[in-house]
């Protein structure tokens, strides 16, 4: 069994979840100065890798393995903590031009969609491929099919996601800046 029969498992989701809210929720108190923030991004940054490292003789690289299965997304999430971190750190200082262009603040407008759909998106381009051409490799191991799905998955994502944003989601906000919520 690999990732994709585990992968829509809670605990294996929530993981990721967690460490988003506890370190937005860390913003607003002790982790709000940036010393602070350089050291988590240095913990998460070691903790992962040594995770990782500590860990693949006994098969967390590997979703095949019970350990990788368990623990590799574990570690994934601690290292993009460490990113997201980092991005936030530069985002602040001088060099926030590096984060801060056109695209990815126009991702981060719709980000709330892309996080709702984008599992559902991908589902749909593996059954279209099941469907429409089976005679064609899964992508699992096939790194120019998986970097097609991801392609046409994200590009998918992405308008399904823009056009929510602006024809639908917007009629929300606006209603709830009008009634002060």
């Amino acid at each position: 069994m690999g990732w994709t029969d585990y992968g829509a498992y809670t605990w294996l989701v929530a993981g990721g979840l967690a460490t988003g809210a506890l370190f937005a929720v860390a913003l607003r108190g002790p982790l709000n100065q940036r010393e602070t923030n350089w050291k988590l991004m240095a913990v998460a940054f070691a903790t992962s890798i040594a995770m990782l490292i500590a860990g693949a003789p006994f098969g967390i690289l590997s979703y095949q393995r019970l350990l990788g299965m368990t623990l590799r997304q574990t570690a994934l999430n601690i290292l993009f903590l460490g990113v997201l971190v980092l991005a936030m750190i530069v985002g602040t200082g001088r060099w926030k031009k590096l984060v801060c262009f056109k695209p990815l603040r126009a991702l981060g407008e719709i980000s709330y969609g892309v996080y709702l759909i984008h599992t559902f998106v991908f589902w749909l381009v593996d059954r279209a491929q099941e469907t429409f051409f089976p005679g064609l490799p899964p992508f699992n191991g096939h790194f120019s099919w998986m970097l097609a799905r991801f392609c046409v998955a994200f590009t998918a994502t992405v308008v399904v996601s823009y056009i929510s944003r602006w024809y639908f989601e917007e009629r929300f906000l606006r209603f709830k800046e009008k009634i002060g919520a």
